[in-house]
């Protein structure tokens, strides 16, 4: 008797737990998820990757002129070996172009550094101590930033990314429409039940739509982003890609309009300009991710790479090109 009652309960907790029926994703779940395994397939197949943008940002008064502001430009390099980030930033100061910072950031297996170079002349200072890398450095970079590297169109503003903006566990996605030409467009809303954390990844968007094409790995072709109403309205974004057959997904140019509230609190319009270009399979010198390659003492006990490659020096001539 007693082992039928322990049977008996087996049977019960088996029967309620293992057996419990799963839900099935809806038909937008399930366009959805396919739509995220596609983007995250792509970086699988790339070794290594790296992106040059350049941004020329102008303001002006509501439907008034157009002045530039700012331009910036970016380099992301990212190896097996490490991750480089290099920006430089002008400003444009009655009607003079000014320099106004230069910054590195460098990551290896053992540690990253955040290096500042304030007169554009190559004369790096590190101001604060290199920080230690966690066991599986290596294995987040790869995740993290190959995805970045890869595809930055999944971050067209550089603060968000898409994938995040259509995660079903976080936005609120009532249609996928389907349009001419193998696009769709999906309309999204930030959910009200999201945790701080979960808000954080919209970086103030409120709702919006992107437009995908199907026809070429769901790359973003064009968006709208909606933001709090105090500061941004309305952002839109056009984006363009290499014609090559085996590169459509190579991102060649971004170019966005913006309504915001001013400091004056005057609605004034700001527009973007951002052009790309885009390597994969590449090889740069693995030195170039040691504090060292930058004139600075290297941090004690590393031993960064001696291999030295046949090029001048890195942000010259920074790409060995593999072939395709």
């Amino acid at each position: 008797m007693h082992h039928s009652y322990h049977q008996y309960v087996f049977a019960i907790l088996f029967t309620g737990f293992a057996f419990a029926p799963v839900r099935a994703d809806t038909p937008i779940e399930a366009q959805l998820r396919e739509i995220r395994e596609t983007w995250v397939s792509i970086p699988k197949s790339v070794n290594s990757g790296r992106y040059e943008s350049t941004t020329k940002l102008t303001r002006g008064a509501w439907n008034g002129p157009q002045k530039i502001a700012t331009e910036s430009s970016t380099k992301q390099t990212m190896t097996p070996a490490g991750y480089l980030v290099e920006s430089r930033t002008h400003l444009t100061d009655d009607g003079k172009r000014v320099f106004d910072g230069r910054s590195l950031f460098v990551a290896n297996e053992h540690y990253s550094a955040s290096l500042l170079d304030a007169k554009d002349l190559n004369q790096f200072v590190a101001p604060d101590p290199p920080k230690t890398q966690e066991p599986n450095w290596s294995e987040k970079l790869t995740e993290r930033v190959k995805t970045r590297v890869c595809l930055p169109w999944l971050f067209p503003t550089d603060t968000f990314s898409i994938s995040d903006l259509i995660d079903p566990k976080i936005s609120d996605i009532t249609k996928i429409e389907p349009l001419a030409g193998g696009l769709i467009r999906i309309a999204f809303g930030l959910r009200a039940d999201l945790t701080p954390g979960e808000q954080e990844k919209f970086r103030g968007v409120i709702s919006g739509s992107l437009t995908l094409n199907g026809d070429h790995h769901y790359r973003l072709e064009s968006a709208e982003f909606r933001f709090d109403p105090l500061f941004f309205q309305l952002t839109t974004i056009q984006l363009s890609y290499d014609k090559s057959p085996h590169k459509d997904y190579f991102l060649k140019r971004i170019d966005s309009d913006a309504t915001f509230i001013g400091r004056d609190k005057i609605p004034a319009t700001a527009k973007s300009v951002v052009e790309y270009k885009c390597h994969h399979n590449i090889f740069c010198d693995p030195r170039a991710f040691y504090v060292s390659h930058y004139g600075l003492p290297e941090v004690k006990g590393i031993q960064p790479p001696k291999k030295r490659l046949p090029h001048n020096l890195f942000f010259e001539q920074p790409i060995i090109a593999l072939p395709d």
